[in-house]
């Protein structure tokens, strides 16, 4: 079943290669989506794909590369035929603030 969702990671999340890191897993996973830095240093995911695929991302985003340091996590769900989910294509990492 195909599932969204947005996802927000607070901690030491910029300039550690975070969004390197998900846009392979992303790809890996075959999601559609992206991965962008926030303005006040939290990292965004928009995330669209199978659901065991979305919940290895959420691992991922757990994880992260060797040099960040994850303190929260914010998941929302959205229902995947929104405006924001529409159109996406493959994972990308965006470099638009």
């Amino acid at each position: 079943m195909t599932k969204a969702f947005k996802i927000y990671i607070f901690g030491q999340v910029q300039s550690v290669g975070y969004r390197k890191f998900l846009h392979k897993k992303g790809l890996e996973l075959g999601l559609l989506g992206y991965v962008r830095n926030l303005e006040d240093g939290r990292v965004e995911v928009v995330a669209k794909g199978e659901g065991k695929a979305i919940e290895k991302l959420f691992y991922y985003c757990n994880e992260g590369p060797t040099k960040a340091v994850i303190e929260k996590i914010e998941i929302v769900e959205a229902n995947h035929t929104n405006k924001t989910f529409e159109n996406l294509g493959e994972f990308e990492v965006k470099t638009d603030l």
